[in-house]
């Protein structure tokens, strides 16, 4: 099925592919997708999320179930898909080596495979049908795109997959300094792992997944992808079902606000330092980075107290937390607010949980600044290409930053 393109360019970028693994390097048509798949105790998962992967049509898929020591049937499981379709592989570790290890394994499992492209896929996920076709289509247009992402359903529970929508309306691309713009200006990670698709010879360049960062290394991933390669976004169709049940990993790595609010900032910390260099204004995205955590700090911090969490929440850690961040959140609207509710107290501040709309009005403004960027990139794509000198000019200079300025950085649309 034909993506209709709503924007594209296979030629002419200077961040094509071609352009970063050497100029003898051809683009070949990608089909061959490998699917690593970590596994820890899900047995009751399992079966439904490597058959979501088996039964994706128009590529070549692979499938390898990594376990870290299950102590449930989840290996039994695998150990028996694996003998009725040679598709899959399965390594069990002798102990639980962590979700790092097992990825990095795959990884260089995908490399050694030749594939084409490389899919994460925890073993509570399910992929939509018709995912990594549609995946691959895009890709195969456009060799500057690194990264290929698209909508996720929820899945609450055990709850089986309903019948998705699988037409795309359209394909988005973005320049990668755009969308690590975006992802600086969100302050935190906008994709949730089982929608994305990646070139393996991406992976291969930026190399594995960061042990420093175990709970937020994949932002960073994407964050490194975004800053050699475009990315893309699959629009309309549903690409992926990310689970959300009690026992989830994920959900019970942080539970409390100032663990998730460092593992954030030690990942753009770390994408910063490694490829900072590589982005024409890292500093400044940089301090976007660290203003939007200073900002969200102290929104958790109003929210303690309209909530009546001030028991369990250390709003003086949240504090020091922003100030170390950004100073200059401190007299920001969300400083503002947490002032007046401590003043108040936890209990009259209940009644102010109803302006916690404050957060989706931040949200509204960051969605409605990304499209407005949008639009107007639409308009010079009709009058034109843009060139690399038009994008400069158009790009605020860092002396001319005063501390409330954010970079805002344009999407060009490019012509075929």
């Amino acid at each position: 099925m034909e993506l209709a393109r709503q924007n594209s360019s296979s030629s002419g970028s200077g961040r094509a592919l071609a352009a970063i693994f050497g100029a003898e390097v051809t683009i070949r048509h990608v089909t061959r997708v490998c699917v690593i798949v970590p596994s820890y105790n899900y047995a009751k998962y399992l079966r439904v999320c490597i058959n979501s992967v088996l039964h994706q049509e128009g590529v070549d898929v692979r499938v390898l179930v990594v376990d870290n020591k299950s102590t449930d049937s989840s290996v039994a499981i695998a150990r028996a898909m694996a003998g009725l379709d040679a598709r899959v592989e399965v390594r069990e570790h002798a102990k639980n080596v962590g979700l790092i290890s097992s990825l990095n394994e795959g990884l260089r499992w995908s490399i050694d495979r030749d594939s084409d492209l490389t899919l994460t896929l925890s073993a509570d996920d399910v992929l939509a049908p018709g995912a990594l076709a549609r995946a691959a289509e895009a890709f195969n247009a456009h060799p500057e795109v690194g990264l290929v992402y698209g909508r996720t359903s929820m899945l609450r529970g055990d709850a089986d997959p309903p019948s998705p929508r699988t037409t795309a309306k359209g394909l988005a691309i973005y320049e990668g300094v755009g969308w690590i713009a975006r992802v600086c200006r969100l302050g935190r990670n906008p994709l949730f792992d089982p929608e994305v698709v990646m070139r393996t010879n991406v992976y291969a360049e930026i190399g594995c997944y960061n042990a420093v960062l175990p709970h937020t290394s994949d932002m960073e991933m994407w964050l490194r992808s975004a800053a050699r390669t475009d990315v893309g976004k699959i629009h309309g169709a549903v690409q992926a079902f990310y689970r959300v049940h009690d026992k989830q990993l994920s959900r019970s790595a942080w539970s409390d606000r100032i663990g998730d609010l460092e593992a954030r900032r030690l990942a753009f910390d770390e994408f910063f330092r490694q490829d900072g260099d590589l982005l024409p204004d890292g500093n400044d995205l940089a301090r976007l980075a660290r203003r939007a955590l200073s900002r969200d700090a102290l929104r958790l911090g109003s929210q303690a107290y309209s909530r009546g969490e001030t028991g369990r929440v250390d709003v003086d850690d949240l504090v020091a937390f922003a100030q170390r961040l950004d100073a200059t959140s401190l007299s920001s609207p969300s400083a503002a607010g947490l002032r007046v509710r401590r003043r108040l107290g936890p209990t009259a501040s209940r009644p102010l949980r109803l302006l916690e709309f404050s957060r989706i009005a931040h949200g509204l403004s960051s969605r409605l600044e990304w499209t407005l960027a949008r639009l107007n990139t639409l308009a010079d794509a009709s009058a034109g290409p843009v060139d690399s000198g038009e994008r400069e000019r158009d790009r605020p200079q860092a002396a001319s930053l005063s501390p409330d300025d954010e970079p805002i950085y344009r999407f060009v649309r490019r012509r075929e």
